[in-house]
């Protein structure tokens, strides 16, 4: 499955419910670690992820571990052309 537009999972919202596969809580925060960052509340990630409109991602498979933890693995291009192998991880508070 690939994400250009909204679909009935993400129910419009941000690529990382796409890749959930779950709605995101209003107070959720999302963390790169690889760069250190760290951005708090949903609207604001809608916001960031607004500002990469090329970006293209495909869900490989996704493992509920239990009723707290998601595991998503999935493939993203930011428009170059270049595959970059991610792995998500969820935990609900």
């Amino acid at each position: 499955m690939t994400m250009d537009e909204p679909t009935p999972e993400s129910n419009g919202h941000t690529r990382l419910a796409y890749i959930l596969g779950v709605p995101l809580a209003p107070e959720i925060e999302r963390q790169w670690p690889q760069m250190g960052e760290v951005v708090r509340g949903s609207k604001l990630i809608e916001e960031v992820e607004g500002n990469f409109p090329e970006l293209t991602l495909e869900v490989g498979r996704r493992l509920r571990l239990d009723d707290n933890v998601i595991v998503a693995e999935w493939t993203c291009d930011c428009g170059d052309g270049r595959l970059y192998g991610n792995v998500t991880i969820a935990h609900k508070r």
